[in-house]
This record gives structure tokens, C-alpha cells and sequence, in this order.
């Protein structure tokens, strides 16, 4: 399966060396935003913040259309023939709202994140 560390090696450094810890994170992560989906106005509280909290890990824009390229790639490794174009239109649907209001949450700074937090989580 494709990651984003082998298409953006940059990537690879706004979140270390560890890529299955930072793949549980980001299912963890997109499991928690469906979870929200019926609480749009948390959902994009939630993304808002994680969005500025990646802005400092290095993440930035052009990043999150690739990421969402891997995503959808990698569900159809996995999913193979259940991956149909009614769902894959569903998931690209919802990672551009992620990718939305993560890159809100960058270019709006929310929120002001401890500049001392090393964790990735």
C-alpha cells in the first residue's frame, strides 16, 4: 500500500520515522471525524485544531490533496470491488471537508497550541 512518506518524502519529517504509528493515528483519526459526522459544528472544531497542531509539525496545503490521493488509493487496495464509485465519491467527500477545516485550522492558528508539545497525537 501506498503512504504518504513514499509520495511526499517530506512528510516523513513532520512526523518522524515511525509510519504505523502515524497510520493508527490518522484511521484512529478518520474514524473519530466519521463518528462526528452528525456534529458537523464539532467535527470542525476538532479538525480546526489538529489542523494547527499539524501547521507546526511542518504539515502545509499542498500536502493534504496528496494525503487524500493516498487515502483513497489505499481503500481501494483494500476494499477492491466493495470500493465503488458511490463510495468513493462518499470518502473523497469527506476527507475534502477534513482537508478543509484542517487547513482552516492552519491558516487561522486555533488554536495557540503549547509550542513545547512534542507528542504527534
Amino acid at each position: 500500500m501506498p503512504d504518504s512518506s513514499q509520495v511526499i518524502p517530506a512528510c516523513a519529517d513532520c512526523f518522524g520515522d515511525d509510519i504505523d504509528a502515524q497510520s493508527f493515528r490518522l484511521m484512529s483519526m478518520i474514524g473519530a471525524g466519521v463518528g462526528l459526522l452528525d456534529h458537523p459544528e464539532r467535527l470542525d472544531d476538532v479538525l480546526r485544531k489538529l489542523g494547527a497542531r499539524h501547521h507546526q509539525y511542518g504539515v502545509r496545503e499542498a500536502h493534504y490533496p496528496i494525503v487524500g490521493e493516498v487515502l483513497l488509493e489505499t481503500l481501494d487496495e483494500v476494499l477492491g470491488h466493495d470500493f465503488t464509485a458511490d463510495a468513493k465519491a462518499a470518502w473523497a467527500g469527506f476527507y475534502g471537508v477534513v482537508a478543509a477545516s484542517m487547513t482552516a485550522g492552519a491558516v487561522d492558528g486555533v488554536p495557540h497550541v503549547d509550542a513545547a508539545r512534542t507528542d504527534h497525537g
